[in-house]
């Protein structure tokens, strides 16, 4: 019988060994687990509702089905499906409301509650945002936003001060980061906008 199997860290000896992903604890994704049977022991990374939540504390409340997440305490709080949060904290405080969204980078859409975004990029709209269909690309872009709705920001902080404004759509570095709370319906390319703005170019 087995009598050693050494690890990364430490190693298990004995005549019977224990082969499991301690899912008590979620130490390595809620998904992650070892069926173990006869000689064979299988590690299975997504379960049958085809979740994948890999990561010490990644999707401990996903209960819908084809959710991933990858890093610690990712899509934490989320119970709807068809998320994609990769990244520390990314999508960590989501709810049942949250569905159809994809968030890359270090608490990319951290609070998002809300259908259809994308958020890619350190903090990349991590406020409390409850509006549907906004993209954000790039570090803190749109970061602010909360019931504003179909934004698009492309660019470093890029409309980081928009609340409950929709429709902007801004590019570049900084752009729009002079639109504050309810502006809405403005492009803005290479520049900051102006405060109270609504449906400028």
């Amino acid at each position: 019988g087995v009598t050693t199997i050494n690890g990364d860290s430490g190693s298990v000896t004995g005549t019977t060994v224990t082969v499991f992903s301690n899912q008590a604890t979620n130490n390595a994704g809620l998904t992650v687990n070892f069926t173990n049977s006869g000689t064979t022991s299988t590690l299975n990374l997504s379960d049958s509702g085809g979740n994948t939540l890999l990561g010490r504390g990644a999707g401990t409340s996903v209960s819908a089905s084809q959710n991933t997440a990858v890093g610690f305490n990712a899509l934490q709080g989320g119970s709807a499906g068809y998320n994609v949060a990769i990244g520390y904290f990314s999508m960590q405080i989501s709810n049942s409301n949250s569905e159809q969204n994809v968030c890359v980078g270090v608490r990319a859409g951290y609070q998002s509650r809300s259908k259809y975004g994308t958020f890619i990029g350190y903090e990349s709209g991590s406020g409390i945002c409850t509006g549907d269909s906004n993209s954000a690309y790039g570090h803190q872009s749109l970061n602010d936003v909360t019931s504003g709705a179909a934004n698009v920001a492309g660019g470093k902080n890029c409309l980081n001060n928009i609340t409950t404004g929709s429709f902007n759509t801004g590019l570049g570095w900084t752009a729009g980061t002079s639109l504050t709370g309810s502006d809405s319906s403005n492009i803005i390319i290479g520049n900051t906008g102006t405060v109270g703005d609504n449906n400028k170019i």
